[in-house]
């Protein structure tokens, strides 16, 4: 696992159940996020709490095989309550 710095965040894509036989086609962008790990100078969200992020503001990298997401705190636009 990664260690964000700063005011970034790791999420993880939260990916909605669909009830119908609609399909999802690669350009539509999951805004909502778990939260995997936090900055240091994070302070408006924990380790497990779901997030709504704009649109295009993530960045993803792959680590030895695994790829994260990675955000900055500004970039969160609601908590899920």
């Amino acid at each position: 696992m990664l260690q964000p710095l700063d005011k970034r965040i790791i999420v993880k894509a939260i990916i909605p159940e669909k009830k119908s036989s609609v399909i999802i086609t690669k350009d539509e962008t999951p805004l909502s996020f778990e939260v995997l790990a936090i900055g240091d100078e994070v302070k408006k969200v924990n380790v497990g709490d779901k997030i709504l992020l704009a649109s295009f503001s993530t960045s993803e990298v792959t680590y030895e095989g695994i790829k994260y997401t990675i955000v900055n705190e500004t970039n969160i636009i609601a908590k899920v309550v």
